[in-house]
């Protein structure tokens, strides 16, 4: 369907454009772990979890928005 794939492309585009990607090698089961614990915590994925974690443990804000 070409309007799926054009929007597919958009989003693509944009995620490209504005964001920088990290990959983490995990042991198996560590993803499933980190989406539970995610939820407990009321965050809405990994991503959430993992970025909070992060500005918590290193005292910064990696949000654009705020570093602006």
């Amino acid at each position: 369907d070409t309007m799926a794939t054009n929007r597919n492309d958009y989003i693509e585009k944009f995620k490209k454009e504005n964001y920088d990607r990290v990959v983490l090698q995990l042991p198996k089961g560590t993803k499933d772990f980190l989406k539970t614990q995610a939820a407990i915590r009321g965050k809405k994925s990994v991503t959430e979890l993992v970025t909070d974690a992060i500005e918590s443990y290193c005292d910064v804000t990696l949000k654009k928005a705020d570093r602006e």
